[in-house]
């Protein structure tokens, strides 16, 4: 596995590390689990008042137009970020790996106080 930083705050918020480190875990679990190879890269970046983390793999990849019903470990890593306020944007294509992209502000413009606390 390949992992850069560059630019990330001294503190973020323990909610928002620990969402983080989730994401990255189901991300790298689905890597061993479905793309068929064991290199994976993972980036995160500070920019812009935001966290921008890539997580992609060089695997066999799919088409996302034809998934019909995603896997519970994609769709726990989108509402970790959405109940972060990010985004969360995955590419991929057969033969070509997978991709995903995610971006969460280290403000909480887009989350509650309590969400925070908890």
């Amino acid at each position: 596995m390949r992992y850069t930083n560059r630019n990330l705050p001294r503190t973020i918020h323990p909610r928002l590390g620990l969402t983080l480190y989730r994401v990255v875990q189901e991300a790298l679990r689905n890597v061993a689990k479905h793309s068929g190879t064991r290199q994976a890269a993972v980036s995160i970046a500070g920019k812009n008042g935001a966290i921008l983390l890539t997580i992609k793999d060089s695997g066999r990849g799919f088409d996302t137009s034809r998934v019909k019903k995603r896997g519970l470990g994609l769709i726990s890593m989108e509402e970790r970020v959405r109940e972060a306020g990010g985004t969360f944007t995955i590419k991929s294509s057969p033969g070509e790996g997978a991709r995903i992209d995610i971006r969460i502000p280290l403000a909480p413009r887009n989350r509650s106080a309590k969400a925070l606390e908890s």
